[in-house]
C-alpha cells in the first residue's frame, strides 16, 4: 500500500487500476470502489478489466446489483475472460439473475473443467475470511462445484 499511496502523493492524477484491486482483495472494498471510480474518471480510456475489478469491489462490499451491472459490462467487453465470468456468476446468483449465473458457470467450466470453488478461493487468497465466505456463497448459488 505504501508505494501506491506515495505514488498518489507525488502524482495526484495517477490512474492505476491495480491499486483498487489490491485494496479490494486486502479487505477494503469501499476504498477499492472509490479508487477505481477515480481511476475510471481520470482515464476515460481505461482497460475493460477495470469493470471487472470494480465489480469485485462492489461484490465484496455486498452491493450485488452494482456488482452485476459492472461485471456484465466487463463480460460484454471481454467475453472469454474467465475471472470476469466467475465473479459475474456469483453476482448474478446473489442478484437473482439465475439464468445469467448458470450461463456464466457453463462458460467458465467449458474453459476450465476442473475449476472448483476451493481452487478459485485458493488462487485469490482474499485477506478477510468473510470476503471468501461471501464469494463462496455466490459461487455455490451459481452452481460451481465445491
Amino acid at each position: 500500500f505504501a508505494a501506491f499511496e506515495r505514488a498518489y502523493e507525488l502524482n495526484p492524477s495517477l490512474a492505476d487500476c491495480r491499486y483498487s484491486l489490491i485494496l479490494t482483495h486486502r479487505g477494503r472494498p469501499d476504498e477499492g470502489i472509490a479508487a477505481m471510480r477515480r481511476t475510471m474518471r481520470l482515464d476515460p480510456f481505461h482497460a475493460p478489466v477495470c469493470f471487472t475489478w470494480l465489480g469485485n469491489a462492489y461484490y465484496l462490499a455486498g452491493r450485488y446489483d452494482e456488482a452485476f451491472q459492472s461485471l456484465s459490462t466487463a463480460a460484454n467487453r471481454m467475453p472469454v475472460h474467465r475471472p470476469t465470468r466467475v465473479w459475474l456468476a456469483a453476482a448474478a446468483a446473489q442478484s437473482g439473475q439465475h439464468e445469467v449465473a448458470k450461463s456464466a458457470v457453463t462458460a467458465v467450466l467449458k474453459q476450465q473443467p476442473d475449476l472448483t470453488i476451493t481452487k478459485w478461493l485458493q488462487l485469490l487468497r482474499l485477506h478477510r475470511a468473510g470476503d471468501a465466505e461471501r464469494l463462496e456463497d455466490g459461487m455455490r448459488k451459481a452452481g460451481f462445484p465445491q
